[in-house]
């Protein structure tokens, strides 16, 4: 249904992930953008912690689940010492999208370029 679609999924909370992985399931080209390591203390996703034991990770792979049908790449948005680099590669990336999803709080996506 959505095949012709393109989107760079930024989100981290519940909300923006579920929201990509319905338009995922529906045929949507998902591409996740995640950070790279050290993640300033946050796990992979908005509820694993960042170094889990094998009994968390367990725990906390429901929320994987929303991944699927998702690809994912890591950049470093954050560093700004690394910054510019990692923008390169999303500009070319955003030039083929058509969706751009991310739940930053109101200025973060500025401060970020």
């Amino acid at each position: 249904m959505l095949e012709r679609y393109r989107m760079l999924d930024l989100s981290r909370f519940l909300p923006g992930p579920f929201t990509s992985h319905i338009l995922a399931d529906w045929g949507m080209d998902v591409l996740k953008v995640e950070e790279t390591l050290p993640r300033y203390g946050m796990g992979r996703d908005s509820i694993t912690p960042p170094d889990p034991t094998p009994e968390e990770d367990a725990r906390y792979a429901a929320h994987n689940s929303i991944a699927r049908n998702k690809r994912s790449i890591s950049l470093n948005l954050l560093d700004p010492a690394l910054r510019p680099a990692s923008q390169e590669v999303f500009y070319r990336l955003v030039k083929d999208a058509d969706v751009v999803l991310e739940g930053y709080r109101p200025g973060v996506a500025k401060w970020m370029g």
